[in-house]
């Protein structure tokens, strides 16, 4: 496992293990969720690709958008992070909160 990590308070944002996919499918199963990062809601294929990018970004540049939990109790509530941009030079950097967590300042 990477060392990537970075705490705050109250989260951790760490990379991603395999006993986080049934959480981050259910984030991208979620239409009202997904109308804020897409605009619909996502294939067992697109998943498969999200996976594999941040896999790939972590290993090419020690960085990726992992997995953002909760610090207290290791919950899975998110995505955030950094990764370099595909099309251009420079990096993205982002989060999604899923909507059970919404409003609290994350």
């Amino acid at each position: 496992m990477s060392n990537y990590q970075i705490l705050t308070p109250r989260l951790w944002i760490r990379p991603w293990t395999d006993t986080d996919r049934s959480g981050f499918a259910r984030f991208v199963a979620d239409a009202e969720m997904m109308r804020f990062i897409t605009g619909a809601v996502w294939t067992e294929s697109q998943i498969d690709g999200f996976f594999q990018r941040q896999a790939d970004h972590l290993a090419r540049s020690g960085m990726c958008m992992a997995a953002l939990c909760l610090r207290e109790g290791g919950e899975l509530i998110g995505v955030a992070g950094a990764q370099p941009l595909d099309r251009s030079v420079g990096h993205d950097i982002g989060w999604w909160v899923w909507k059970d967590h919404w409003r609290q300042g994350y």
